[in-house]
């Protein structure tokens, strides 16, 4: 497995921050994730901004498609969401983290399945 740094996306305290994951071997990934973090929930929409535009990058470059509109809407919305695409699982989950300011998490998952 391989991780990012934490990004840092706006100057809140602590910052909404995005991390990345992959999984695989040398040859192929076959699960990546990219989360946003927000500790605030009520000044969260630069850092969903910001996260929206790095999701469709990766989607693209991964699956080779433009993003769906329904994942863009599940990220704005905070829905959880999931979609087949050719063998790959892509599903957004939003979890609410416990603090005080409405913090949440929001995943992008790309997955091989090779169910499908």
């Amino acid at each position: 497995m391989a991780c990012s740094k934490y990004i840092n996306v706006d100057e809140n305290i602590p910052p909404s921050n995005i991390t990345y994951y992959v999984e695989g071997n040398a040859k192929v990934a076959t699960k990546l994730i990219l989360n946003l973090s927000v500790y605030n929930g009520k000044q969260g929409g630069f850092a969903i901004v910001h996260y929206l535009e790095v999701v469709t990058c990766l989607y693209k470059k991964s699956l080779d498609f433009e993003i769906p509109q329904q994942i863009e809407s599940a990220i704005i919305k905070g829905y959880n969401y999931e979609l087949k695409v050719s063998n790959r699982k892509v599903a957004i989950e939003k979890k609410k983290l416990e603090n005080k300011k409405g913090g949440y998490l929001i995943k992008l998952k790309i997955v091989v399945d090779p169910s499908y």
